[in-house]
């Protein structure tokens, strides 16, 4: 999957390829999942959209896992699907790590000075 192209500068761009989204990924995941259930296929497209690059199961499953342990998320199984959604824990979870982005970065992107 190609990085997204975006509008910045007043011209196309890509991503950064500095950017590195590792440390975000369970904020992601939490992310991805608030508007409800998704497989773990439809979250690793998200992701690869999101990093530029893919996601491999062995990055994207034990992280769902850890979520998981931790209570944030639900996994269900349908037949040979399976679901993963928010719980009502990982959704404040999701809204405490939206809000304390929004708060550290807020400079970053309003274009404050360095």
């Amino acid at each position: 999957m190609a990085r997204p192209m975006l509008t910045c500068c007043g011209r196309e761009c890509e991503a950064p390829k500095l950017l590195d989204m590792r440390g975000l990924l369970s904020f992601w995941l939490l992310w991805e999942l608030r508007l409800g259930p998704l497989i773990g296929a439809q979250l690793a497209e998200r992701l690869a959209w999101r990093r530029g690059a893919p996601v491999s199961p062995g990055t994207l499953y034990p992280a769902l896992a850890s979520l998981e342990k931790a209570g944030a998320v639900r996994k269900r199984r349908r037949g040979r699907e399976t679901s993963y959604e928010l719980t009502a824990s990982g959704r404040r979870e999701m809204e405490c790590a939206q809000a304390y982005l929004g708060a550290i970065l807020a400079d970053v992107v309003e274009g404050g000075e360095a």
